[in-house]
């Protein structure tokens, strides 16, 4: 068999056959971490432009502490699990969603670290002051004033997983794809496999499995995309255009979410120890979720998705206050906790998920990695055509062989059943035109959530 027929039958491989706990532990975890991070976030930054809270002696302070975030030509937030294993064990336990011991150890040491830097303080940048004052984060991230970078790491191991670079309007990425298969309890014998067995064409790819640093430039995306149906035959799915969200209706949303914060949000001074000045900030958790709800109705009215938002909180969010407590040292943030405990009845007084948003202000500014190996035109007309090859079976030694192009089409219940999973229609018939089956589309979306 030949190197693509090498590439087709890993390709065809179930990617995780036979899933272990830890993966399904990191992924419900996951997924209970950023919903809380959220609430945690939105006691805490969403308080900034609230000219209600200004009025209060504790709300002047944490207002006065984030514009002190541009101050700086440089800027790190960093979200890490601030429970220890045993604790995450515990709360598993007592919410009846066991977490394995080896998935605990690796989610007590991960943290995701977000980064902007430019040329003159970020305060002074157009598109950072839109990010922070309206939450127009899009802006800041196609800006061409600032350089940005997200990271996953971990903070006792030093490993870094996952490294995205936007520098001088040039993207980076290193991912280490063994580390993360060791990391969800998987052998990396998958990763040296494929590695192997890339035909020559796809270099980038083999460099990125490798572990070393791809640069490109974003224009590239929308040329694959181009040559990738010239290279099949066949029209693909054309994409929707990106939809646009009615100014009005962003501004509607920012002065309700306002209103929702100056009636529900408390905040109390705790003083100051060691240096930092403490602020709880509370909130009965429904009316919160239940005035975002509401205040977003008219802004994603618009916008296309199988799964709308609901009229009324999930029976889950609890009817009663949960707290973040906001630390700041010499009138900066420091960082900000938030224990995801009080969002369950099942836990105990004595249960614990603490997670933890740390705060940086003059970090180093953001380099670009040398020794990128950079994707050139040339680069994306061989993937193209190495995959093109792949679809359309000339595989010596094995005659046809399963490849992209082949799936079985999606049936009515399956397309019904992978948009409740959150994938859309016109996402799933596009994949299957491509090639992926209903059981791969149906994985796939479970490890993305």
């Amino acid at each position: 068999m030949g190197t693509g027929a090498a590439v087709v039958g890993w390709r065809r491989r179930p990617a995780f056959p036979q899933e272990p706990a830890i993966n399904t532990a990191i992924r419900r975890t996951a997924r209970l971490t950023v919903a809380a991070t959220a609430c945690a976030l939105a006691l805490t930054t969403g308080l900034t432009a609230c000219g209600t809270v200004k009025q209060l002696t504790a709300g002047e302070k944490i207002a006065d502490a984030f514009d002190k975030l541009g101050d700086g030509k440089t800027f790190k937030a960093e979200l890490s699990v601030d429970a220890t294993a045993d604790q995450l064990v515990a709360f598993g336990k007592a919410v009846d969603d066991p977490i394995e011991r080896n998935a605990a150890e690796a989610l007590a040491d991960l943290s995701l670290t977000v980064s902007v830097s430019a040329k003159k303080p970020l305060k002074d940048v157009e598109d950072f002051k839109k990010a922070q004052a309206g939450g127009d984060y899009n802006a800041l991230a196609t800006s061409k004033d600032v350089d940005l970078a997200y990271e996953i790491g971990g903070k006792k191991s030093g490993k870094n997983y996952f490294d995205f670079r936007v520098v001088g309007g040039k993207g980076y990425l290193k991912v280490d794809a063994r580390g993360v298969a060791q990391l969800t309890g998987e052998s990396t014998a998958g990763i040296d496999e494929m590695s192997a067995a890339l035909p020559p064409s796809f270099k980038v790819a083999k460099d990125l499995l490798d572990g070393k640093w791809i640069s490109f430039d974003p224009a590239l995306v929308e040329e694959l995309s181009k040559q990738a149906e010239s290279a099949t035959g066949k029209a693909a799915a054309s994409p929707s255009a990106v939809p646009s969200l009615d100014p009005k209706a962003v501004e509607g949303f920012g002065k309700a979410l306002k209103d929702v914060f100056a009636k529900n949000v408390t905040l109390e001074d705790r003083g100051a120890s060691a240096g930092l000045q403490q602020i709880h900030v509370s909130a009965n958790a429904r009316p919160i979720v239940e005035g975002f709800l509401k205040a977003a109705k008219p802004l994603v009215k618009d916008l296309p998705t199988d799964t709308p938002l609901p009229d009324s909180a999930p029976a889950t969010v609890p009817d009663r206050k949960v707290g973040a407590d906001v630390y700041l040292r010499d009138g900066a943030l420091s960082h900000a906790t938030f224990d995801i405990a009080q969002l369950t009845d099942k836990a105990g007084p004595e249960i614990h998920f603490p997670i933890r948003i740390g705060f940086g202000r003059d970090v180093p500014a953001i380099e670009a990695p040398g020794g990128a190996t950079e994707v050139t035109k040339k680069d994306v007309e061989d993937l193209t055509k190495g995959f093109g090859e792949m679809a359309g079976g000339d595989i010596e030694d094995g005659g046809p062989t399963t490849g992209p192009g082949d799936a079985a089409p999606l049936t009515d219940a399956q397309l019904a059943e992978l948009a409740k999973l959150g994938m859309s229609r016109e996402q799933a018939k596009a994949m299957n035109e491509a090639g992926f089956t209903f059981e791969e589309l149906k994985e796939f979306v479970q490890l993305k959530s």
